[in-house]
């Protein structure tokens, strides 16, 4: 996996790489950023997480499918905040419930009363889209980070 960046030709890998560098991609652009400053690094981050998200959009629709609607309003909150039209603790029960759901839906873990109904408002029977969970993964790690830096 150390010989793909973000900057590989991805239609040229094969099916095990390809998934390879999908899976590390949150990684890859923390280690092309890590030098740069936090709003730089946010800003990198949220440049791959876009063309990530219109990859996971571009699949859904061949099912006639979207991305929930969580998934961009967690990408929007970190632009906003990314403007100044937000602060962490603005986002932070949301980011804390998110993060939660995600840990539920990866590795099981246990969910509060109130996470159980954040879940159950915000994620549908049957959404089991490992790329959606990866993107709300990524981002709300993001909100996380802002949040322990604030």
């Amino acid at each position: 996996m150390a010989a793909h960046t973000l900057f590989c030709d991805f239609a040229s890998l094969n099916r095990k790489d390809a998934g390879d560098w999908v899976s590390n991609c949150s990684k890859l652009a923390d280690e092309a950023f890590k030098n740069s400053s936090d709003q730089t690094r946010l800003l990198g981050n949220l440049l791959v997480l876009e063309q990530y998200m219109h990859t996971l959009e571009q699949g859904l629709q061949e099912n006639g499918e979207e991305p929930l609607p969580i998934t961009y309003q967690s990408i929007q909150m970190l632009w906003d905040y990314l403007d100044g039209k937000m602060k962490p603790s603005d986002f932070a029960d949301f980011a804390n419930s998110l993060y939660a759901c995600v840990l539920e839906f990866m590795v099981g873990e246990e969910l509060t009363e109130e996470q159980s109904a954040y879940y159950e408002n915000h994620f549908p029977e049957g959404n089991d889209n490992l790329v959606q969970w990866e993107i709300l993964c990524w981002a709300s790690f993001l909100m996380l980070e802002l949040l322990s830096i604030y």
